[in-house]
């Protein structure tokens, strides 16, 4: 170590009595507490210069906070992707529904005579958009959770051995 001197310091108002909190909180001298913060200000400083050039030291402030913040990123990354999983789960149900219908459709339903076609193209299109009314209503009535209970029914009809 160099030699010691003191150097003499000003602290006013608010910021006076935040470094007495803290001086009084870790049981030092607020002179003791203006120096660690000092010294831990400078080798900050240094850290983030050397990171610049791409080198980073394991065990260093600035390397231990990011290494946290790749851990807090990871775990989320890691909840998103369950959600994602989930949703693409729930995808492939309506999607399986979707086809079995139409194929369902299909096969039970004739095609339209010629002549026939127009009326019923808007006696659909009527029809098509009083079901688009009532799919609005149920989503913005908070009818339940339509997904969750379509995959319930899946589930226990597996469960009975009926899929």
């Amino acid at each position: 170590m160099g030699e010691r001197s003191s150097t003499k310091v000003n602290l006013e108002g608010d910021f006076r009595e935040q470094i007495k909190r803290e001086a009084n909180l870790l049981s030092v001298s607020m002179s003791r507490i203006l120096r660690d913060y000092s010294l831990e200000y400078i080798k900050l400083k240094n850290e983030a210069k050397t990171a610049k050039e791409g080198k980073l030291s394991e065990g260093s402030i600035l390397h231990t906070f990011i290494s946290s913040m790749e851990a807090r990123i990871a775990n989320s990354l890691e909840e998103n992707q369950k959600g994602i999983t989930e949703l693409k789960n729930d995808i492939q149900i309506i999607a399986a529904i979707i086809d079995n219908f139409i194929k369902l459709y299909l096969n039970h339903t004739k095609e339209i005579p010629i002549d026939e076609r127009n009326e019923r193209i808007k006696s659909s299109l009527n029809r098509y958009r009083k079901f688009l009314t009532t799919v609005k209503s149920t989503i913005n009535n908070g009818s339940g959770d339509v997904i969750a209970e379509i995959k319930e029914l899946i589930y226990q009809e597996l469960e009975r051995g009926n899929i």
